[in-house]
């Protein structure tokens, strides 16, 4: 991630983010009609001593904070991985100019797919905020 590797766009674009693992571990047991608590926490604990880190550590609603570039989250309505609350509040806390937009059609895939006007439009917006050259708005 930018925060966690120090790395230096000048610009991100966010799509079908979540806040916490935790939240997202949990998520998917929802959808699998299982008890979230305590499987996701014992899964995450347990994946994480696999991997070697500790995913209760990781979340990129923490991350956001640290984020100081222009930013889009892209977000698809029908996500039945990642809740309308958890990129909210991703998108909450980055601290520069940010935009976020919602596609009404798209699960947790690309959103591009769906309206691919709508978002050439939407990444034209976030080049406009980084001082970048573009002809104009997208072509229908």
């Amino acid at each position: 991630s930018v925060a966690v590797h120090q790395a230096r766009p000048n610009a991100i674009i966010i799509e079908a983010t979540y806040d916490t693992m935790l939240s997202t571990v949990q998520n998917r047991f929802h959808a699998m009609g299982l008890p979230a608590t305590p499987l996701a926490q014992l899964l995450l604990f347990w994946g994480g001593q696999v991997a070697g880190f500790n995913g209760f550590k990781h979340n990129p609603a923490d991350y956001a904070l640290q984020i100081r570039i222009p930013a889009l989250v892209l977000h698809g309505g029908k996500d039945k991985r990642v809740t309308l609350d958890q990129a909210k509040n991703v998108y909450t806390r980055l601290g520069a100019w940010k935009r976020y937009e919602s596609y009404p059609t798209a699960g947790h895939e690309a959103v591009m797919h769906h309206d691919l006007t709508r978002w050439q439009n939407n990444i034209l917006a976030l080049v406009d905020q980084t001082g970048g050259n573009h002809s104009g708005k997208a072509q229908e």
